[in-house]
């Protein structure tokens, strides 16, 4: 057998197996349905608890600006990068007290 044909071959039993696991994926999919439903039913979930976009299961909080220019009114939380009104300044002259 050439390189060739048994490429043609090997290309076929792959079609073959494409449209097998197509098929288990479309019976399946029914019964998945079926269960999907009756856990949303059995717990009473909503699309939010279905779908909000958190990320392990917590939701993902705001945090509390830390510190205020006093010029602008801006605020920084204290996360990510430091902002211009802030940079080469000291932190504790803008601090939000509590």
């Amino acid at each position: 057998m050439s390189t060739q044909e048994e490429l043609q071959e090997l290309l076929e039993q792959k079609r073959l197996l494409d449209e097998k696991i197509e098929n288990a994926r479309k019976a399946a999919r029914g019964q998945a349905i079926e269960q999907a439903l009756s856990l949303i039913t059995t717990f009473q979930l909503t699309p939010e608890d279905l779908f909000s976009s958190t990320k392990k299961g917590k939701a993902k909080s705001k945090a509390p600006p830390k510190y205020r220019d006093p010029e602008t009114g801006k605020t920084w939380t204290g996360r990510g990068p430091i902002p211009s009104w802030l940079k080469d300044k000291n932190r504790d002259d803008y601090l939000i007290e509590a």
